[in-house]
Order: C-alpha cells, then sequence, then structure tokens
C-alpha cells in the first residue's frame, strides 16, 4: 500500500512540474536555441525571454515574425 501512495504522490509532483513549465519561439539566436525554435522553459524564465523580446508563445511567432 506504501508503494502505492508513493506513485500516487510521483503522479502528483509530475502534473504540477508540468503546469510550471511554459513554451516560447525564439524570435533570434539564443544559447543553443535557432530562431524559430520552441522549447519549453519553467514559467518565470519564459516569462523574462518573452519580455526581452527573445522569444514569444508559439502561437505569436508567425505574427512576431513578419514584424522582424
Amino acid at each position: 500500500m506504501a508503494d502505492q501512495n508513493n506513485a500516487t504522490d510521483d503522479k502528483k509532483q509530475q502534473v504540477k512540474s508540468k503546469k510550471d513549465v511554459k513554451a516560447v519561439t525564439f524570435l533570434k539566436r539564443f544559447d543553443r536555441y535557432n530562431t524559430g525554435e520552441t522549447a519549453g522553459f519553467p514559467t518565470e524564465q519564459a516569462e523574462k525571454l518573452i519580455k526581452d523580446k527573445i522569444a514569444v508563445v508559439p502561437s505569436e511567432y508567425k505574427s512576431a515574425e513578419k514584424k522582424s
């Protein structure tokens, strides 16, 4: 029974972790990522990339690319 509880706790932690990740698409080269690549980052880091105009949420990439 204890193993089952641990598995449930692990599953809850994984779900929480996935919610803390946000996808971004890069507008320019950044670290190891090329323009147009999409990657997931912790929400805080993703928001900073967006604020600094390094990346956008994937659904906004096409319109942001046209503005560049």
